[in-house]
């Protein structure tokens, strides 16, 4: 995204040269870029630097920049295009030999990238179940978990999933599956609002009822077009299929680590009937804005928080 000095290209490539044979090194090889790359490289005796004012598509930098920039106000289709482009690691199999410092740059790219697709097809799985498409969401759902397996909260999001699409056995299977991983992976449980969601859906809080549905006994066809409304059973109410409020807290594109005592107070507080206001005081840049948006996520929808924690005691907080 900027102009490169010499010296620090030749340290990423030929860390273990010593400065004016890794500089010598790079001039050695820059006809071949030019060969190669022609006027899209912009090369001064100081510095080498890609030439934005051509035309140029750079499948990264477009990915990087959709994700960045807030997916969650753009539309579900242009996410779902973005996510599409992500089918392996950045630079998947490339490596430089004798290169530790480029292997180190790699490195923290990979894992970049990594979150930002995992972030987003989180945020698509969000996007699908609350428009009702649940079966794109499950896809969704399985590109995320395939990339990270022992993702909980996708984990849970593919269970509600699979619960509203009516494959309850299904969702409990997921529970089951994410048992394994995490005791397999990590040696550690899942998380208890991660197991009340499995005990809803096992008790039937996400089964759908049709409107036809009689719980009497069944009605013979021969005498179905003389049977007064009277012998018939009122259906039973469908059960509720609980949704989160509408909010308008803004996407977090990185995960929110710590603070769990922080949040668990505050959450508390809040349920409290006195309390009207809470302010966060810190200095500038210390986390208030994160934390506060780590707790209005909890309250809103705590099938989707990822913190290892619930509060169940709502009273004084010592």
């Amino acid at each position: 995204g900027r102009p490169q000095h010499r010296d620090q290209l030749a340290a990423l490539f030929w860390r273990e040269c010593n400065n004016q044979q890794a500089r010598n090194n790079l001039r050695y090889l820059l006809p071949e870029l030019r060969k190669a790359l022609g006027d899209y490289l912009v090369i001064t005796p100081q510095t080498i630097a890609f030439n934005r004012s051509r035309p140029y598509g750079l499948a990264s930098e477009y990915f990087y920049q959709t994700l960045t920039r807030g997916p969650a106000s753009g539309p579900t289709h242009v996410l779902q295009a973005t996510l599409d482009r992500y089918q392996a690691e950045f630079l998947a199999g490339f490596r430089v030999r004798n290169a530790p410092v480029f292997e180190q740059w790699l490195t923290t790219q990979q894992e970049m990238y990594h979150r930002l697709a995992v972030q987003g097809f989180q945020q698509l799985m969000e996007r699908y179940d609350q428009q009702g498409d649940y079966r794109a969401g499950l896809a969704a759902g399985q590109r995320l978990l395939t990339l990270e397996p022992w993702h909980e909260a996708g984990h849970r999001l593919q269970m509600t999933l699979l619960a509203r699409d009516g494959q309850r056995g299904a969702a409990l299977n997921q529970y089951q599956q994410l048992q394994q991983i995490l005791a397999d992976e990590l040696a550690v449980e899942p998380e208890p609002v991660t197991t009340a969601l499995y005990e809803a859906i096992r008790r039937g809080a996400y089964d759908k009822v049709t409107g036809d549905k009689v719980t009497g006994d069944k009605v013979k066809s021969s005498h179905s077009t003389t049977q007064s409304a009277s012998h018939l059973v009122t259906p039973s109410p469908p059960h509720p299929v609980i949704r989160p409020p509408l909010h308008n807290l803004p996407s977090q594109l990185t995960s929110f680590f710590g603070r769990e005592q922080e949040i668990a107070e505050l959450y508390a507080q809040l349920h409290r009937e006195e309390c009207r206001l809470i302010t966060l005081i810190g200095e500038g840049g210390v986390g208030k804005t994160r934390l506060a948006l780590a707790v209005a996520q909890a309250i809103l929808d705590p099938a989707r928080t990822s913190f290892g924690f619930w509060v169940l005691d709502f009273g004084p907080v010592q």
